[in-house]
């Protein structure tokens, strides 16, 4: 008897839960193969709502869903990925934060075929200054972050002499 693929995805932002969505077509049998989706958060994030949590248009809670609500055939391992072995076909993550009573610890995840997934990060340029004075908006905390400093300006503004024109700016 034939074992199934083991399919380790790295990653479970678009690509990665769209990678496990396909598989799962593509191998309609439980026994097609054992995909494994691995992430450092346990949620997937609606990136493009990003703006409209910033605006308190949408609530935070509204763009996040549980990953481990995607399939019962995914395995979900929420982990930080440490290293990633080619030509061994294996992962090491290390699960756990390392919390007082909670020692993090490794784990060695064996497959067949390995998709990176893990999405991107934020090019500054190299310019000077502006990763340290601007503000990403790549987490469900980015943007709380920004709106929190938007509406602080709005009620320092309404302190201040000239505040109607202020706030009138501020909203425009």
């Amino acid at each position: 008897m034939k074992q199934p693929q083991r399919i380790v995805i790295l990653g479970a932002g678009f690509a990665g839960v769209g990678v496990a969505r396909e598989l799962i077509k593509q191998f309609p049998e439980a026994d097609g193969c054992r995909i494994t989706l691995v992430d450092q958060n346990n949620f997937f994030l609606f990136t493009p709502m990003l703006t409209e949590v910033i605006g308190g248009e949408v609530d935070e809670n509204s763009i996040v869903t549980a990953v481990r609500s995607l399939s019962p055939r995914v395995t979900f391992e929420q982990g930080r990925i440490d290293r990633i072995d080619a030509a061994a076909k294996s992962v090491t993550i290390t699960v756990g934060d390392g919390e007082p009573g909670v020692p993090a610890t490794q784990r060695v995840l064996q497959a067949d075929h390995i998709v990176v997934a893990l999405g991107s990060v934020t090019n500054f340029h190299n310019i000077q200054g502006l990763k340290e004075y601007s503000l990403t908006v790549d987490t469900v905390e980015d943007a709380v972050t920004i709106r929190n400093r938007a509406l602080a300006l709005m009620e320092r503004a309404d302190e201040e002499p000239d505040a109607g024109i202020r706030r009138e700016l501020l909203t425009f």
